[in-house]
């Protein structure tokens, strides 16, 4: 794996990248190459965070997991079951919306992906308001909007964990970052971090972007963390996450424990139910095919870190790979990295010998999503 990611970081210029792969009971490799900001020399840690963008999904819909194991909610609650005010206001194409349908991408809401429609969002809410007060302001008024798409079509948004996030706050009486915390976060002894790394401790790796003049590194510039607009409250349960490879590790193998049939931090029974169910449609999780076997993959970024997800159940095997970077390259080698890191542990898998064998389609994700 080291070898991979130091070719990697060489072939596609990354100041910084890093992987885990891992089975339900062991960690198979934990690598984190690079420096945590051009121009400085710093080295990345395997403790360092990493944004992951909406593979933040993954770990937003376990933490609704755990509550519906609590009695708190139900797969099938409903957002006028929780917000009473939206009462006979709620659009039609809405009124029977359930939990699972807004966390399988199949409430039929807008996508909400674009730094201008995110925008207009934070625009619907008032500015002097908590965090949770903002999700629930928004969640009332977008389900009196008009759909976007016909519900139980899979139409990807952001939006879903939005109002996902609102109706586990009100219901559990608890603000969505404490509830991360202690339904996820603390049990299983990990540290999670909300936004750019750097925007709290300027020591942590920096994101970077295209530079679209000079001569740069890569065609790179660094991101000031306190001026990049992050995914800010509303829209922060659908990807604002970051957290260091060692600990991204933690939480891809309590999935594959429960794949397995073992309880862990949730029963094994909602595992298989994030992953499998209902219809066969994924929870935070993209349906995928790898080798001919089922796999669940997802990306994500928020515009200048990339990350990367594959979790094989039948084989037990989970990697990510994350990059400080969000260039057109920084894209390309979390794909490519993935895969020659799945390529290692999986001893059916063709060895790649060209570029374009290298690159077959339908094993991740081509593109992030934002």
């Amino acid at each position: 794996m080291e070898s991979l990611l130091r070719e990697a970081r060489e072939q596609y210029e990354l100041p910084a990248i890093a992987a885990v792969a891992v089975k339900a009971d062991s960690v198979l490799g934990t690598v984190a190459i690079g420096v945590r900001r051009l121009g400085h020399t710093d080295q990345v840690m395997r403790t360092d965070r990493f944004h992951i963008g909406s593979n933040g999904k993954a770990f937003a819909s376990t933490v609704i997991a755990k509550l519906i194991e609590e009695g708190v909610l139900g797969w099938d609650s409903r957002p006028i079951d929780v917000f009473p005010e939206l009462g006979s206001s709620v659009h039609a194409g809405f009124r029977e919306a359930t939990l699972q349908q807004l966390l399988g991408h199949r409430a039929g809401l807008p996508p909400y992906k674009s730094l201008k429609s995110i925008r207009s969002a934070d625009r619907r809410v008032d500015k002097s308001d908590s965090p949770r007060a903002k999700r629930r302001a928004f969640a009332v008024w977008l389900l009196q909007q008009t759909p976007d798409a016909a519900a139980d079509i899979d139409h990807y948004s952001n939006a879903g964990y939005a109002i996902a996030a609102a109706m586990a706050e009100e219901a559990a009486n608890e603000p969505w970052e404490s509830l991360l915390e202690s339904r996820l976060a603390r049990p299983l002894g990990i540290s999670l971090g909300w936004g750019q790394p750097a925007r709290v401790d300027p020591a942590q790796p920096w994101g970077h972007e295209q530079k679209n003049y000079g001569i740069g590194h890569a065609g790179q510039q660094e991101t000031k963390p306190e001026e990049y607009f992050n995914m800010g409250p509303l829209f922060g349960p659908a990807g604002d996450l970051a957290l260091s490879p060692i600990d991204y590790a933690i939480f891809l193998q309590q999935h594959l424990t429960g794949l397995k049939g073992k309880d862990g931090l949730l029963k094994a029974s909602s595992i298989r139910y994030l992953h499998f169910g209902p219809d066969g449609y994924a929870l935070g999780w993209r349906k995928s095919n790898i080798h001919g076997a089922p796999a669940r993959t997802h990306t994500g970024t928020e515009g200048t870190f990339i990350a990367a997800v594959a979790l094989l159940p039948e084989h037990d095997l989970a990697v990510a790979v994350l990059v400080n970077s969000s260039t057109p390259n920084a894209d390309k080698a979390s794909i490519e990295v993935t895969k020659a890191i799945l390529r290692l542990y999986l001893p059916s898998a063709p060895k790649a010998s060209s570029s374009a064998e290298a690159n077959q389609p339908g094993l991740l994700p081509g593109a992030p999503e934002e």
